[in-house]
């Protein structure tokens, strides 16, 4: 808090401003923060601009010149402080401002602080601020054609975002829309004050067995030419940790003040991941007192919750005889495996995310059992409230600064931007405990295997890299925290040697160094074999299309076919719907595009069956890979240790990798994350060639676990009584382990004379464990030598299940009209209604919708005609029961669940 008396901050947020464009033809309302695209739409002047193909329409917004312009009032009293300065951030992107009719400044980066002293041109009573933003996608181009020569990226709606500092997917996507908007997404206030005050403060850490040295730097904002004596006092209250510092300000206008080492000792809590521990938070006090006089004392202080964790990157040889080294990481001592998605800007309109929306998507990542989000470098770096959720809920965050696919500028004033903008993100954010490493870009390097003009300079355009993302990007991240865990570029081979910085230059998604990004689009992708036996994937995935519900909003019955003009227009990864279709046609027995008496009800099943099929082979894709590259994590020749997903949510409704909509609606995808990510999973392994089966238990858990496999040979055809049990092992894995349970020929399945065969059974396996009596949560809060032997330990049991087919879907012999019943529909609250699930015939894959947002207990499950399955599903507000039982739907893979409807 600061004192009003020595400090006041006035807000400039609201809705008094007014939008107007250069040729004042428009004029409308304003709310700040927001963007100009949202104002137009709110004063009724364009609709949705995600509603079918308004993308194109609207692109003379981007193409135009847009004021910001508001009035505020300023008392005399406001006046007597020495120094006022207008501080913003978020601004998107190149603007000027102008105060009082004066032009002030130049702004070109939204991914940093501007600062403006302008006392001088403020008056008591009534002054107007006016931000003129220049349209992006013309600036971009200008200073494209300046450039001594071509620096080539990827290229969707707009050409050459390399040239702005903003996020690089508000020019286009291969996922979403390009609108290559204006607007402001942070803050717009005034500071005024008379004596220094603290703006931030930044802490690292750096733990030597069991101590933690914690390295403090405050931020302050000082007066010009003028001299202060004053005090830094930083504290730990739970910890009772107090240390103080002196410090001069001799006429500069801020200083980054450093004190000494603090040394925290034991006992204390370590934070952890939510999967292997407790997240301790301690709060971090710091004050800051100026000394006017003996009596007089003025002091600001700021707050910050931080957790004591130690994070390395393990990349060590693997030996003489295996090439390559590790990539994984360690967490107080212990090797985690990597187990989450990729996340991007959830909103064209980068103001609109609610609080409550960004922490409802930070908990489904949780949820789904993920443990690490990557932050990707094509977007925005998100406000404090991402990552303190991610703090308390104890996911790991690897950040990206804000490049991505592509070469970049490397002239002078370029770089000093990027200077400023990672020098500014790296204390705000540097503090959160789950910030673990920083990227310094996505898939730049890898770029370069992609434009003609890079292979034939590959000399000059690795210059640039290693200028901007060595000499530039790594520096300043290092002259914040020298601890810093950092990789100039993913994918990456490494490097040979960090001093003196040697890179490992070569194919970028070498199996064998760094890691990978993998993506095959051509070989089937619920085969094992097709996936890379690299050592970290942090991205990876197969597209779906969004779910119908979040669909229906920018469409019309028109466009509910998988071949229409929009299904065409909204899929922007190029042949993408061809492959959609292609990966499909393996496996299932593909709708009709339309149904050939023109019926709407029958052309709405068939496309939503297209978007369920799309769904289940994304999630059965991802279910594949991660399993098995969660199984490789002790072969020696593989010690995979890291699997994120493409991506975690969406940018709007159109076909992508996300595993949730847009809107915040799961896809099938993330409720088969709950699955494969799970701290207890089994993977399979069938080996068409020899026709063997293979069975393995991974576990990330940190205690043994005695496990119990069970497989079932269940017939898909007619109404069977009961499966026959084939498979049943025990074993014993020890913590962090994987290992092959089971190993036979799939014939032993099917003897000779059974009725059983490929085509008609599926085999259903589920493994249970256990924790032995021994094995107990450990207290983690005695001292950093503590590790957790499991945090699941008071689960009593974990259970992992899947199913094999050993033939493709659409050869196999299921029932062609799924009968499945739900009734008994029970509120619980508000909020929560169960039903239950019967079924005639055994269906595997089903699948729940309802128009009512929010999640279902289980989706995508087995169900078979002996047993009921009781469902649970929460709304995120409170529901109406029967619009929840009108709309639900249920999905199969031979059809939705509707009466007198067929696959045709």
């Amino acid at each position: 808090m600061d004192s009003e008396e020595n400090l006041k901050k006035i807000s400039l947020h609201g809705s008094e401003w007014r939008l107007i464009d250069s040729e004042q033809k428009i004029g409308v309302p304003l709310a700040v923060p927001g963007y100009a695209i949202e104002a137009l739409q709110n004063a009724g002047l364009i609709q949705d601009p995600l509603f079918r193909k308004n993308e194109v329409e609207y692109t003379w917004i981007a193409r135009s010149v847009w004021d910001f312009e508001r009035n505020f009032d300023l008392d005399p009293s406001d006046l007597v402080f020495d120094q006022i300065d207008l501080v913003m951030d978020g601004i998107d992107t190149f603007a000027t401002l102008n105060i009082n009719g004066k032009d002030v400044g130049q702004m070109e980066n939204a991914h940093r602080e501007h600062r403006f002293m302008i006392k001088s041109h403020l008056r008591s009573g009534s002054n107007t601020i006016r931000i003129r933003f220049a349209s992006a996608a013309d600036e971009v181009e200008k200073r494209s054609k300046l450039y001594p020569y071509p620096v080539p990226t990827v290229t969707h709606n707009f050409k050459h975002f390399n040239f702005a500092r903003k996020a690089a997917c508000d020019f286009g996507w291969d996922w979403g829309p390009g609108f290559g908007q204006c607007g402001i997404y942070g803050r717009v206030e005034l500071h005024a004050y008379s004596v220094p005050y603290l703006q931030d403060f930044h802490v690292s850490q750096k733990h030597d067995g069991d101590k933690v040295g914690l390295h403090i730097k405050c931020k302050l904002q000082s007066i010009p030419g003028k001299e202060f004596d004053g005090a830094v006092t930083f504290s730990i209250p739970e910890l009772n940790i107090s240390e103080t510092k002196t410090v001069e300000l001799k006429g500069q206008d801020s200083l980054i003040a450093r004190m000494d080492e603090v040394v925290v000792k034991e006992p204390y809590n370590l934070w952890w991941p939510h999967d292997m521990g407790k997240q301790f938070l301690y709060t971090a006090d710091i004050k800051f007192k100026l000394k006017k006089s003996p009596q007089n004392e003025v002091e600001s202080s700021r707050t910050k919750k931080i957790g004591l964790r130690n994070v390395e990157l393990v990349r060590q040889s693997l030996g003489n005889e295996v090439e390559g080294e590790s990539f994984y990481f360690r967490v107080n001592g212990v090797p985690i495996f990597a187990k989450g998605a990729n996340i991007i800007p959830m909103d064209i309109i980068h103001s609109k995310p609610t609080e409550n929306e960004i922490r409802r998507m930070t908990a489904d990542a949780r949820e789904a059992n993920m443990n690490m989000l990557r932050v990707w470098g094509g977007g925005n770096y998100f406000s404090h409230t991402f990552y303190d959720a991610c703090d308390e809920l104890g996911v790991l965050v690897w950040q990206e600064a804000m490049f991505a696919c592509g070469m970049y500028p490397r002239h002078e004033p370029f770089l000093k931007e990027v200077e400023h903008e990672v020098s500014f993100q790296a204390f705000r954010l540097g503090s959160h405990p789950s910030i673990v490493i920083w990227g310094g870009n996505n898939e730049n390097e890898n770029s370069m295997d992609w434009f003609k003009v890079t292979w034939d300079n590959r000399i000059r355009y690795a210059v640039d890299l290693c200028k901007i993302f060595v000499d530039t990007v790594g520096a300043a991240l290092n002259k914040v925290d020298p601890h810093i865990l950092y990789i100039d570029t993913s994918p990456s081979n490494g490097v040979i040697s960090e001093d003196p910085y040697v890179k490992r230059y070569g194919n970028t998604n070498c199996i064998d160094y760094g890691d990978v990004h993998f993506y095959d689009y051509v070989n089937d992708g619920l085969s094992y074999s097709t996936f890379p036996k690299a050592k970290f994937v942090s991205e990876f995935g197969f597209q779906s299309f969004p779910s119908f519900e979040a669909y229906r909003a920018v469409s019309r019955p028109e466009d509910w076919s998988y071949d229409s003009e929009l299904s065409e227009f909204r899929q922007r990864h190029p042949n993408g719907n061809k492959e959609l279709l292609s990966q499909l046609e393996r496996h299932f027995t593909v709708p009709l595009a339309r149904d050939p008496d023109g019926n709407p009800k029958r052309q709405e099943l068939l496309f939503k069956h297209w978007i369920y099929l799309t769904q289940l082979h994304q999630a059965l894709c991802y279910d594949t890979a991660v399993r098995y590259w969660r199984s490789l994590k002790s072969d020696p020749k593989a010690l995979t240790r890291g699997a994120l997903y493409w991506q975690l949510n969406d940018i709007w409704q159109g076909p992508s990798w996300s595993g949730i909509n847009y809107g915040g609606q799961w896809k099938l995808l993330h409720y088969m994350a709950r699955q494969f990510f799970a701290p207890f999973a089994i993977s399979t392994r069938f080996h068409k060639a020899n026709q063997m089966l293979e069975i393995h238990a991974t576990s990330d858990v940190n205690s043994e676990l005695q496990v119990s496999i069970e497989g079932k040979v269940i017939p898909l055809k007619g109404e069977p009584t009961g499966p026959v049990e084939t498979i049943k092992e025990t074993t014993n894995l020890l913590p962090d382990e994987t290992r092959a349970m089971v190993s036979l020929p799939v014939d032993d399945l099917f003897p000779v004379g059974s009725s059983y065969t490929k085509h008609n059974c599926l085999l259903h396996i589920v493994a249970t464990a256990t924790f032995p009596p021994t094995a107990a949560a450990t207290d983690v809060s005695k001292s950093s030598n503590d590790v957790p032997e499991s945090s699941f330990a008071k689960f009593g049991e974990l259970k992992s299940e899947t199913i094999v087919m050993f033939v493709p879907w659409k050869d196999a012999t299921l029932e062609k009209r799924p009968e499945i019943e739900s009734g008994g529909f029970t509120r619980v609250d508000a909020r929560t209604v169960k039903f239950v699930l019967r079924a005639k015939l055994v269906m595997p894959h089903v699948a729940l919708e309802s128009a009512v947002a929010g999640v279902f207990s289980e989706n995508i499950f087995l169900i078979v005609p002996w047993e009921t399955r009781e469902i649970v599903f929460k709304s995120r507000e409170d529901m109406d029961i029967d619009e929840f039982e009108d709309t639900l739907q249920i999905f199969t893979p031979v059809g939705p669940v509707a009466s007198g409807w067929l696959v045709s």
